[in-house]
């Protein structure tokens, strides 16, 4: 689904990316006037010229084209909490007996979890009463 405009994502790219418009008007193999038409909203650029942007500054076509989806053309970004990052540097330091052992215990408490959600969400049967 369309959220927003090419205009207002090139804008948004020249911000982020902090490159001008005439930058762009070279990257794109345009002149400067074209360029500012397609700033202005006035003129769309046809999709080769936008999957030129694309590859050259890493955002996704889609993106450009206004669609709902993220500016980063690879996979989502992760964010990890201290502790988070603090686990998996610690477990990358492990022998593989170490992260054996580490996972078998992950995996204990992983299947508690689940056991235990499935009985909180189990439909519950009315009894009979005589």
């Amino acid at each position: 689904m369309k959220i927003s405009t090419t205009s207002n994502r090139l804008k948004e790219l020249l911000e982020v990316k902090q490159i001008s418009q005439a930058i762009l008007s070279k990257t794109m193999g345009i002149s400067r006037s074209a360029m500012c038409q397609y700033i202005s909203g006035r003129i769309t650029p046809k999709q080769d010229k936008l999957y030129v942007i694309s590859i050259t500054y890493g955002v996704s076509l889609a993106w450009l084209m206004g669609y709902d989806v993220p500016m980063d053309a690879s996979l989502p970004v992760v964010t990890y909490t201290d502790e988070e990052q603090d686990l998996i540097f610690k477990y990358r330091l492990l022998m593989p007996v170490g992260r054996e052992a580490i996972q078998a215990v992950l995996n204990v408490h992983y299947n508690a979890y689940i056991n235990n959600r499935r009985k909180l969400h189990k439909p519950r049967v009315p009894k009979n009463n005589p």
